[in-house]
């Protein structure tokens, strides 16, 4: 990181600090679940006897709604505070995640799977927001320190929900784990959305970019913005970074919900798969970080990257039966899950830059979360046809690829004027 960077990093830290403590702790309420299920797959499927893609499924649920979720928070962002919409995504999904202590269908099951959806990525959604209007030119970075917060979570509720299970159950070990969000999570927003930090202010070139060729100057009123929201839609570099993200996204949601029935079927305790998925939270508090800053350093070059890193961890999990395989799977898997975490805002303000933000980051989040929604299901039903994961395993290889290639033909065009502008003044 360079001098630059660094001073703008320091002030965005010291004046806006609240900020990044509240969304530092947002995924102990938006993401939780997502980390438990994996580890309840098996005792569900235990005491209900549903296959693996039924049980699974609900994770595609959450991904199909979490899209209308983005979508939705994307568009009130514009007429409600995202404080506000945070705060209340924060409280359906606790009160969904009680709700397994009283679970007796599978019409219950995928209800929750559809709460935690539309407010778990639209929370998500909410996030991204409060950071791209509060943060500028540091905002992959500070995005990547926010987002270790998932990776504590995802440190943390591996262990806590599989030693807890043994002690409580799986029902009462779930519902415990609500007590982050009215007790911690609920509290730091509430202080946050009534403290005056004030958001960050753009340079003279506020702008957004909507073809691939041209730099558009900035527009005002309400029709102008119509106007730039549909042109943005239709343009190249849209459709390009859309597919890219849609491709990795379906990659890492079959990955994440299936890994610890991947790493069971290879006959490992369920305390060792516990240590070996938050060894992959664990590892992400550096690679969170370091996958921002090379966002902040390459835009569009540096997602491509970090989606090639995607597709080795998918190969690799051909051989993971190998003890050498595990830790560089560990290490793959959490730069690649880091990408998922900070593409959409990041590349939405890279390339389109903060007119319609809250919408753009609404649509990726959105376009992102539908495609994620096919990766469960998909790896439950290869599983279920063939037996075996290795075609799941072969197909989640091609498909990061092809992201990683889409993405390098995206042109970051607000973040090239940002540099542009950057350098000439220097």
């Amino acid at each position: 990181m360079n001098l630059r960077l660094r001073v703008e990093l320091t002030a965005d830290l010291r004046q806006n600090w609240l900020v990044i403590v509240a969304c530092l702790m947002c995924p102990w309420a938006l993401q939780l679940l997502t980390h438990l299920l994996p580890f309840i797959y098996p005792q569900i499927i235990d005491e209900y006897g549903w296959s693996r893609e039924q049980t699974t499924f609900i994770a595609s649920l959450r991904y199909v709604f979490g899209a209308l979720g983005a979508l939705l928070v994307g568009y009130l962002s514009a007429r409600i505070s995202p404080w506000v919409l945070l705060i209340v995504c924060a409280v359906i999904t606790g009160l969904a995640q009680l709700w397994f202590l009283t679970l007796g269908s599978i019409e219950e099951y995928y209800l929750i799977g559809v709460l935690q959806g539309i407010c778990g990525p639209g929370g998500y959604t909410a996030v991204m927001i409060v950071l791209a209007r509060y943060f500028v030119k540091s905002l992959g970075t500070v995005t990547g320190i926010v987002l270790i917060g998932a990776s504590g979570c995802s440190i943390i509720a591996p262990l806590a929900i599989t030693f807890t299970m043994e002690a409580w159950g799986w029902r009462w070990s779930v519902a415990s784990m609500t007590l982050m969000i009215w007790f911690v999570v609920l509290p730091l927003l509430i202080m946050a959305a009534r403290s005056r930090v004030i958001p960050a202010t753009e340079s003279a070139v506020s702008t957004a970019i909507v073809s691939s060729n041209d730099f558009v100057s900035p527009l005002d009123g309400q029709e102008s913005r119509t106007s730039l929201f549909r042109r943005v839609f239709r343009s190249r570099d849209f459709m390009l970074i859309a597919i890219s993200i849609s491709l990795a996204s379906m990659a890492d949601a079959g990955f994440r919900h299936h890994q610890v029935l991947i790493l069971r079927d290879l006959g490992i305790t369920a305390s060792t798969v516990a240590i070996v998925v938050s060894s992959i939270g664990a590892a992400g508090i550096v690679t969170r970080v370091l996958a921002g800053a090379l966002l902040d350093r390459f835009s569009c070059k540096g997602l491509g990257m970090l989606y090639v890193f995607e597709a080795l961890a998918s190969v690799l999990a051909l051989v993971l039966f190998l003890p050498a395989a595990i830790p560089l799977y560990v290490i793959l898997r959490s730069f690649s899950h880091a990408a998922i975490t900070l593409d959409q805002s990041v590349m939405a303000r890279h390339i389109f830059g903060t007119n319609s933000l809250g919408q753009v980051i609404g649509i990726f989040a959105a376009i992102g979360s539908f495609w994620s929604a096919a990766g469960p299901w998909l790896m439950g039903l290869i599983f279920d046809t063939f037996g075996s994961y290795h075609y799941a395993f072969i197909l989640f290889t091609i498909l990061p690829v092809l992201g990683a290639t889409l993405a390098w033909m995206t042109r970051p065009h607000y973040w090239l004027s940002q540099k542009g502008a950057a350098q000439n003044a220097a």
